[in-house]
Order: C-alpha cells, then structure tokens, then sequence
C-alpha cells in the first residue's frame, strides 16, 4: 500500500483538478492519497475531502515552516498506518501515469522524478551527488546517454519522490531553526539522508509537469505585497533562492550572482534582510557592472531575440 502525500493550501487550488487527473491516471493503483491542508481556513479542507484523506496543520506565512509541519503531519499519518512507501507529490506537479509503477519497480530506497525549476525550462531540481550542484537539462540528457534512466543523485526535491517505509522512519522533516528562510525542509531531509548512508536516485526520463513554472494556473496571485528598489540590483545567493512571488521570476544557486528586478515580492525582500541574498556593489565590481549591462541590454531586446538559441 503506498501513501500519496500531498502538503498544499487554498493558494494551490488553480492547480487541484490537473493534480488530481495525474494522481488518479496512476497505472498503480493501490494507493491511499492523503493531503495535509495548512490554509487559513476549513474551506479549501472540505473541497479536498473529496479527493482523499485530509489532515490539517496551521497556516503559517514562512513557507519553510508551513512545509515542516505539514510534511511531519504527514509523516506521522504514515508511520501510524501499515503503508511499505510514501511517494511525496507536490500540489503543482502533475504526474506521468505510469511514474508510480516505474519508481516502485526500481526497488530504491529514496527515487524521484525531474521537473524544471524556472520558465524557460532548463534548470531542473536534481542534484549532483558528487558536487550537490543543480542539474540543467542538457546534463539530464548526458546522464541518461551514460548511465541509463536511472541514476544516482544528491536530492531531487519533493516534487515527486517514493521512499521506502524504514526512510520515514529514521528521517523526519526540518529547517533551519536560526535562519527559517535558508531553506525548504527537502534540502535538509536530503542532507540527513545522505548522512545516514541511504542513496538517492533519479528517474531521468520520467519528468513532471511544475505547473507554477511552466504556465498552469495563475503564475502570481493578486494582491502580493511588493517592495520597489532603487535600481536593479546585483545580489550574491548564500543558498539556493528561487523568487516564486512576481514576474520576472529567477534561480539564484549558492554562490551565483544575478540582478533582481526593480519590483520585487516579500519572499524576496526578506532574503534580502537575512542574508539569504547579499546586495554586491555594482559600481565597483567589474563582474557586477557586465551583469547590469546585460540585463539593460536583455530589456531591449525582443523576445525572440532574447532567447533565440
């Protein structure tokens, strides 16, 4: 018996109906979903009950938070019952229908599904295991020509991933307590997990569809508190950032830098008050200054030009 688990929230429902026809396309089918909703309200609750199980946790503005409780709830429901895996699906994925039977048939401890990171598609949430980078598509496909579908990795997010009973059992969910921006709980239970010795794997070609990437549903909700900076700023990532609040959207890895829009989202402004995200001095650094005449320079070009291969 595999538990499906799903942390979502009210803000999630312009995706329920294509999650729900990539769950119930599923060719395995002895499966139980169960959601734990962290909404404000019962509201969005009562709709999901007719989907499956549902368990509530509290609303919580920091994402990070809001996910750890959620994913702990859902862990706790599973080890309570006589489930042999859970298969995290994201409540903006949609599912290949044979992706369940394929990860269950690779008998792997932890194994997950790709998906892309960002709008134009080529940044992917998987992660080297050697280096812990981010994969691009092209290095996907270079993976897949060498190894096969299946290979080891890192972490590959929590957008579709299975894990074997005794995984859920040793590796509960959990954040940064001194810098709850830091990260998401995946980053931290793939760290755990690598610590334990437990490996990782990767279903190449088995992808997902990110639906708050890749145009499903509303890309930014009305009414996000939005914060003006002065010019377009240079910033320097401590971690792995993504903007998930306002176009236009990026993916800053650790170390990287990258120009922020002028208009940025409270996600981003808080990264910009803890650290996360340090402000680099555009008028005195040379690497600096070329991003910033790049990005002017990207504001006049079409978008064919802009990303013409």
């Amino acid at each position: 018996m595999i538990m499906i688990a799903c942390a979502t929230y009210s803000g999630a429902e312009r995706y329920l109906i294509p999650y729900i026809e990539g769950i119930r396309s599923q060719t395995f089918t002895d499966y139980e979903l169960v959601f734990c909703d962290n909404s404000d309200t019962d509201e969005f609750a009562e709709k999901l009950k007719s989907f499956g199980t549902v368990i509530r946790s509290l609303a919580n503005k920091n994402i990070h938070e809001a996910l750890e409780m959620a994913y702990n709830k859902l862990r706790d429901y599973f080890l309570a019952g006589k489930y042999t895996h859970m298969w995290i699906v994201e409540a903006d994925q949609v599912v290949q229908p044979d992706a369940l039977e394929r990860l269950l048939k690779e008998d792997k401890d932890v194994i997950g599904c790709p998906y892309p990171l960002n709008q134009n598609n080529d940044i992917v949430c998987v992660h080297d295991f050697t280096t812990e980078q981010i994969y691009k598509v092209s290095d996907i496909k270079l993976k897949i020509n060498k190894e096969g579908p299946v290979f080891k990795v890192w972490g590959c997010g929590h957008g579709a991933v299975l894990a074997k009973r005794h995984v859920l059992e040793k590796i509960p969910f959990r954040i940064d307590e001194k810098n709850k921006l830091a990260a998401s709980p995946d980053t931290f239970w793939y760290q755990d997990i690598k610590k334990a010795g437990i490996e990782v794997y990767c279903l190449g070609d088995c992808w997902t569809d990110h639906l708050r990437v890749t145009g499903g549903g509303i890309q930014y909700p009305t009414g996000v508190r939005t914060y003006e900076l002065p010019e377009l700023t240079v910033v320097k990532c401590k971690g792995d950032f993504w903007n998930n609040g306002i176009n236009p959207k990026f993916f800053i890895m650790k170390g990287q830098k990258k120009v922020l829009p002028r208009i940025i989202d409270e996600i981003t402004y808080q990264a910009l008050q803890n650290g996360l995200l340090i402000k680099c001095d555009s008028t005195a650094d040379e690497e600096s200054k070329k991003l910033i005449e790049e990005e002017k320079l990207k504001k006049k070009l079409s978008y064919k030009e802009r990303w013409k291969v």
